[in-house]
């Protein structure tokens, strides 16, 4: 189908008086568009280096505010993060939330 006609089925969906709502579920991919890296796959994945150190919950009450610091700044307030900006995904997500309050979006990313 047309990207249009997707839209448009989707909208029809979501005016109905019966409907519930709709969740959309994002992965890494709505985020690395935005130049925010993807957790567990490709070069830049925060996991490739950080599992093992940090990525158990024994690693973060061994040291909760070690962990923040060398781990949790380091990585999410990093400049990459605070510089991306909305894709058209973002935005378009977004617009319909506003317009179909029963909307959910469920992320596996930070976005």
């Amino acid at each position: 189908k047309q990207e249009s006609s997707l839209i448009e089925e989707l909208c029809s969906i979501l005016i109905k008086p019966s409907s519930r709502g709709i969740v959309f579920i994002t992965g890494a991919g709505i985020s690395t568009s935005a130049g925010i890296p993807a957790f567990r796959t490709g070069k830049d994945a925060v996991w490739s280096t950080n599992i093992l150190q940090n990525g158990t919950k024994k690693a973060f009450r061994r040291d909760v505010l070690g962990w923040y610091n060398n781990f949790w700044i380091p990585t999410f307030e990093a400049k990459k993060f605070r510089d991306a900006k909305p894709t058209e995904a973002h935005i378009a997500l977004a617009k319909i939330a506003q317009i179909f309050p029963n909307t959910r979006i469920v992320t596996q990313n930070v976005d």
